[in-house]
């Protein structure tokens, strides 16, 4: 006697089969980093400004719940501010893991100041070379200090220290 398959065991088989080679080969919006990990951070497209700045193209806004998750590291200058006000907005400490080591007076200072302010919102906006390996970023804040609320652009001093890099200098 010839036996028949069990059709749903068959289709089960199959569906399975699919579904392990869909993962393997990164469908269904999943990729190699796995459920939950961040996606690489890629600074914005650049072009020319003036006076020496290069001008951020459709740099996204960041605000507190844009800011949930958002910790793109060290490796570039875009990411280590990203990086910092991500984290002021959130109000998590993971900021002084992108900070210059040992920090200078002038930036414990301006980071003593920051502890008055509320971040509701960053943007960066340009970039601008100061010397080999050192960097200005331009950003527009969003702002609330003593309950009054502000905006405006400023510059944030970063440079690269072992490949990485590093915020020396923060608007107050």
């Amino acid at each position: 006697m010839t036996r028949r398959p069990n059709s749903r065991r068959l289709l089960a088989g199959r569906l399975l089969a699919g579904l392990v080679a869909l993962a393997l080969a990164g469908g269904c919006g999943g990729d190699a980093r796995g459920a939950g990990a961040p996606a690489p951070f890629s600074a914005p497209a650049t072009r020319a400004g003036s006076d020496g700045w290069l001008d951020y193209v459709d740099a996204p806004r960041f605000d507190r719940s844009g800011a949930r998750g958002v910790a793109p590291g060290d490796a570039s200058p875009e990411a280590a501010v990203t990086h910092f006000y991500a984290s002021r907005l959130r109000g998590d400490a993971r900021w002084r893991e992108v900070l210059a080591s040992p920090p200078s007076a002038r930036l414990e200072r301006n980071l003593a100041e920051l502890e008055e302010w509320r971040f509701h919102s960053f943007q960066l906006v340009g970039r601008k070379e100061r010397a080999p390996g050192s960097l200005w970023l331009r950003v527009r804040f969003e702002i609330e200090v003593e309950g009054d609320r502000d905006s405006g652009t400023d510059e944030v001093g970063v440079r690269e220290v072992d490949g990485r890099w590093r915020i020396e200098s923060v608007p107050s």
